[in-house]
């Protein structure tokens, strides 16, 4: 699958920094993921975005249940 950031096509996209996100990577992933987001202003925003879409849903399942 392929992902469109600052108009260069990749081989990662946005699944791929979901599952980083998510800590879902083997450490050799991780760290290919992690130098394209770092290298990549647009792939960062959505980084960014889905940390704090990662938090607010971990506040509201724990606002929920305790």
């Amino acid at each position: 699958m392929q992902g469109e950031y600052d108009g260069m096509t990749s081989q990662i996209n946005d699944y791929d920094i979901q599952a980083y996100v998510d800590g879902e990577l083997e450490k050799e992933d991780k760290k290919r993921i992690w130098r394209f987001i770092a290298a990549n202003p647009s792939a960062m925003r959505r980084y960014k975005q889905l940390c704090e879409q990662k938090e607010a849903l971990r506040n509201w399942w724990t606002g929920v249940y305790h």
